[in-house]
């Protein structure tokens, strides 16, 4: 009788604290700074949307999502070391975040710093091994190096990781065209514009491989 006293004494008090738990995070102002923020960059109020990003990061323990919004604010506006100092912060806070790793590798490749960006996307694809984008990116980066046997690797990984990732087909597609293979060229090139329909530059690049491949009528 004692024993089942005090099991239920236990219980009862896990799930008090639960309870608790929950209703802080309910409480938590997290949620609506996050959108404030966002409405704020939308409307390009860059300086009070950043302020906003900077008060939600005091209520975040285990996430970084508003200072990876800053990251991405900073990188749209063209202030690629702004960037990297709230992705930085990021990983201080948790070094565990792919999204942070993605973002600073966005940052270092708007410097042009192209061997820490590879370094980051892979820091990423290892904490985020089913995200398709680290292995994209790095295709990109790759291609850009005239690396191009292992960027096509890198868009493939991408592809089995997302079927329907319609860039990553079509940039295979681009390599195929620029050694002359139109079969696999066009291959690529369908999957993209069957991935997505309204790819102007997929649909465009199917009817060059067809003039590559002599069949004008087409």
């Amino acid at each position: 009788m004692r024993k089942r006293n005090k099991l239920l004494k236990v219980i009862l008090k896990q799930a008090f604290f639960g309870i608790l738990a929950a209703s802080v995070v309910a409480c938590s102002p997290l949620p609506d700074l996050l959108k404030k923020g966002d409405s704020l960059a939308a409307e390009g109020k860059t300086a009070e949307a950043l302020a906003t990003y900077a008060k939600a990061d005091k209520y975040e323990k285990d996430t970084v999502q508003a200072l990876c919004r800053a990251g991405a604010l900073n990188l749209k506006l063209n202030r690629p070391d702004l960037a990297l100092k709230a992705y930085e912060q990021a990983l201080e806070k948790v070094p565990t975040s792919a999204h942070a790793y993605m973002g600073m590798a966005r940052a270092y490749l708007a410097k042009g710093v192209k061997t820490t960006a590879l370094k980051a996307l892979s820091q990423a694809g290892k904490l985020a091994p089913q995200d398709p984008e680290p292995w994209f990116l790095r295709g990109l980066v790759l291609k850009q190096e005239g690396k191009l046997d292992e960027a096509l690797t890198m868009f493939e990984n991408a592809i089995k990781r997302k079927p329907r990732h319609a860039m990553a087909h079509l940039r295979r597609g681009d390599i195929y065209f620029s050694r002359g293979q139109a079969k696999e060229a066009l291959r690529a090139y369908k999957l993209a514009v069957a991935s997505n329909p309204g790819n102007d530059e997929a649909i465009l690049q199917v009817g060059r491989t067809y003039l590559l491949a002599g069949k004008i009528d087409k």
